[in-house]
């Protein structure tokens, strides 16, 4: 009967410890998504205080950590206490495959823990749809030019219009082998309407220059953030006293605005680009280019003594940093002072419009016959892949060949 009795009390001792024993899960809101596209990453630590913040520097080889969201909660249920503590994150993944979850571990108040290891599967951004919610949202891409010039800037934009709100969007980064990229301004943000219903639209534009001629293709940009929805409400007063939904704007201010995820994708483009044009240098694939003087007649050219000469370079459908300096083309007679040129760039209807303004101070280095040099623009014929020029006679002035028609313009200095 003892025996019994310390079997009993034995087993009585053991199970609150095992309902107690502590532990530490990792679980992922979806086990296939595509690169470019966020998921969730949930660590929980149950009955367990911890003692440190999960150390998840394993996760960043293969994932962008996005943002961090806390929360606790304990209860008591037939007089046994229990607690958790959930950590949530938002991942990215780099790169396509089978990619694995390491195990994660936390300094706890039971020792050091640690998850378990599983894979996650990312294809590529464009298995993502191009619209999602039964066609309520939806994106597409567009490019000025497929078959531009090598150096020759393209804007490329990518534009989300939605019937519903949307929350959290993030944009895929652009990346691209063999050309440069740059933003061109933020993204716009706005109400509009498509086929009477009023919608949202989200717009991104980019400059993108390719460096090499062939094949360049535009990999798939994707959007993707959250659809506001109903509420369950878990307010102490609950829905059936909340009939006016009053409580909506205080979760909302505490963030706990239930979404719905969604991702699309636009469809990759690909470049055509052509090859610059031989024996045309400087290249600047321009399909305008202008050259004004601003010049102050009342200056003499004196030995010593100093004049100015203020230039604006204006062309359309190359960037500012692609205007070539004409310092080298100020002569041979004078020393030389350059101020910082002043770039300046801007986009009107899908073509970039920049301009380059430079000032020199010139001191003429000697006396007797000193001329400034002419700079001038000169017209080019381009048909059947042929160049044709008329030349002016001008042997003291360095010059500049321009040509200006539908496929682009070419430059050229000679003297």
């Amino acid at each position: 009967m003892v025996k019994r009795i310390l079997t009993l009390l034995v087993v009585y001792l053991i199970l609150p410890a095992i309902a107690l024993a502590a532990e530490y899960t990792a679980t992922v809101s979806q086990h296939q998504v595509a690169v470019g596209q966020s998921f969730s990453l949930s660590l929980t630590l149950s009955d367990a205080s911890p003692e440190s913040e999960p150390d998840i520097s394993a996760l960043k080889k293969n994932f962008t950590v996005n943002g961090q969201v806390q929360s606790s909660n304990t209860s008591i249920i037939n007089g046994r206490f229990s607690s958790s503590t959930r950590w949530d994150y938002q991942l990215t993944a780099k790169k396509t495959g089978n990619i694995r979850i390491p195990s994660l571990i936390i300094e706890s108040s039971k020792g050091k823990l640690k998850t378990q290891t599983f894979n996650v599967s990312v294809g590529k951004a464009s298995s993502l749809p191009a619209s999602s919610e039964n066609n309520g949202i939806d994106i597409s891409s567009v490019v000025s030019k497929r078959n531009p010039y090598k150096n020759e800037p393209v804007t490329y934009t990518v534009t989300l219009v939605s019937r519903y709100d949307l929350a959290n969007i993030s944009l895929s980064e652009m990346t691209l082998d063999d050309a440069v990229i740059e933003e061109n301004g933020k993204p716009e943000v706005y109400d509009s309407t498509q086929n009477g219903r009023a919608v949202k639209v989200i717009k991104a534009s980019y400059i993108i220059t390719p460096l090499k001629s062939g094949e360049i293709t535009i990999p798939a940009s994707t959007i993707q953030g959250g659809i506001p929805i109903q509420r369950r409400s878990n307010s102490f007063f609950g829905r059936r006293f909340d009939s006016f939904n009053m409580m909506k704007d205080f979760d909302d201010l505490l963030g706990r605005r239930e979404l719905k995820p969604f991702a699309v994708a636009s469809k990759p483009i690909t470049l055509e680009v052509l090859p610059p044009v031989t024996d045309v240098k400087p290249w600047l694939p321009a399909s305008y280019l202008g050259i004004t003087e601003s010049w102050d007649d009342t200056q003499v050219l004196k030995v010593g003594e100093p004049i100015s000469r203020r230039f604006t370079l204006i062309a359309n459908g190359i960037s500012s940093s692609q205007l070539p300096s004409l310092e080298s083309l100020q002569g041979k007679d004078f020393k030389i002072y350059a101020d910082q040129p002043v770039l300046d760039e801007s986009i009107e209807d899908g073509t970039i419009i920049s301009s380059r303004k430079e000032s020199y101070t010139l001191i003429p280095n000697k006396s007797g016959g000193v001329t400034l040099t002419a700079i001038k623009l000169r017209d080019i014929s381009f048909k059947n892949n042929a160049f044709s020029a008329a030349y002016e006679n001008s042997a003291s002035a360095s010059q500049m060949i321009f040509y200006e028609a539908g496929c682009g313009a070419f430059v050229q200095w000679w003297d």
